[in-house]
C-alpha cells in the first residue's frame, strides 16, 4: 500500500499506509511478518521512504534482538543499499 500511495502521490492512502504498516510491525515484529516486510523494502525497484525506514528502524531500536535472528540477517545482508540507508537514518535519530 506504501508503494502504491508513493508511485500514485495520494497523500489520504500514504497516511493511511503509513499508519497500518506502523500498527503491524509493531505487533508482529518477532514473527515471520516482519522479514517479509523487511525483505519487501529491501526491493530495489521500490522507492522505500524515511517513513518506511523509521519504522524498520523503530522496531530495531526497541527489539535489537530482531538482528539476531537469521531470516533478519540474510535479508539484510543481500540488500547492502538497503542496510545502509537503514544506518544513515539511524544515524540521523537522537541518541536514547
Amino acid at each position: 500500500m506504501c508503494a502504491v500511495a508513493d508511485c500514485y502521490g495520494i497523500p489520504g492512502l500514504k497516511i493511511l499506509a503509513q499508519c497500518k504498516l506502523r500498527e503491524a510491525v509493531r505487533k508482529h515484529w518477532d514473527c515471520l511478518e516482519f522479514a517479509q516486510v523487511l525483505e519487501l523494502a529491501c526491493k530495489p525497484q521500490l522507492s522505500v521512504n524515511a517513513i518506511v525506514l523509521g519504522t524498520i528502524m523503530d522496531v530495531i531500536n526497541i527489539h535489537p534482538s530482531v538482528l539476531d535472528k537469521p531470516e533478519i540477517a540474510v535479508i539484510l545482508c543481500k540488500a547492502p543499499e538497503f542496510t545502509f540507508a537503514l544506518l544513515r537514518q539511524a544515524n540521523k535519530r537522537p541518541s536514547r
